[in-house]
């Protein structure tokens, strides 16, 4: 093969890939027009953020050599009935997310915003478990 028909092929190939592009952007127009607007599918609206609030890391055995997690739990669950249905517990991180072992936190979740979050951490940073106050430094946020 002479360079002439190497690009004169190379010349051929593009023009056909052009018109394969424009030809399919032609019929996606083409398509997306006979659709009515009341028939398309409507931008889901932005979801408002839930707020939630951690607790300080908890080791999972006492000083007395107890379950922890499950004294906490059950004080906490006592001490806020109202908050029980959103406790739950995590797994407590290291600073490159790996699990660090035979720790954990309490983790409260599903306020509807900043402020009612607030004045639950309110009432809550009082709370003790082994005379420990977890939330005592905790903050609102929002939850992913």
């Amino acid at each position: 093969m002479s360079r002439r028909q190497i690009a004169l092929g190379g010349a051929v190939t593009g023009l056909l890939v052009l018109l394969a592009f424009m030809g399919g952007t032609a019929v996606g127009r083409h398509r997306g027009a006979g659709v009515p607007l009341a028939n398309r599918p409507a931008a889901a609206p932005p979801a408002t953020p839930v707020y939630q609030f951690r607790s300080k890391e908890l080791s999972r055995l006492s000083a007395e050599g107890g379950d922890l997690q499950t004294r906490a739990l059950q004080s906490f669950t006592s001490a806020f009935p109202r908050l029980a249905q959103g406790l739950s517990v995590i797994p407590a991180e290291d600073a490159k997310g790996k699990v660090k072992p035979g720790v954990f936190r309490l983790m409260v979740r599903g306020f509807p915003n900043r402020t009612e979050a607030t004045q639950w951490l309110f009432q809550v940073k009082g709370w003790q478990v082994e005379g420990f106050a977890p939330f005592e430094d905790s903050r609102p946020e929002p939850a992913p």
